[in-house]
């Protein structure tokens, strides 16, 4: 599977209305990408959370024994 090259276009040579139109493109990604460090790091902080809830777990059941029966 091939990946197309991406394109180089000199931004000196874009009229008004395409610079706008790229201006808009990089600020929908910025958002997009800021979006998506945000919810990172909500799961990063659920999952240092988690984490702990188990250590936390596995210090309370330390000399328990559990019979089934």
């Amino acid at each position: 599977m091939s990946q197309a090259q991406p394109q180089t276009i000199n931004v000196a040579d874009l009229d008004i209305a395409q610079l706008g139109e790229v201006r808009k493109q990089l600020e929908e990604e910025l958002n997009h990408l800021t979006n998506s460090f945000a919810q990172l790091k909500q799961a990063q902080a659920k999952f240092k959370a988690c984490i702990e809830n188990v250590n936390e777990v596995k210090k309370e059941n330390k000399g328990l024994i559990l019979i089934f029966l």
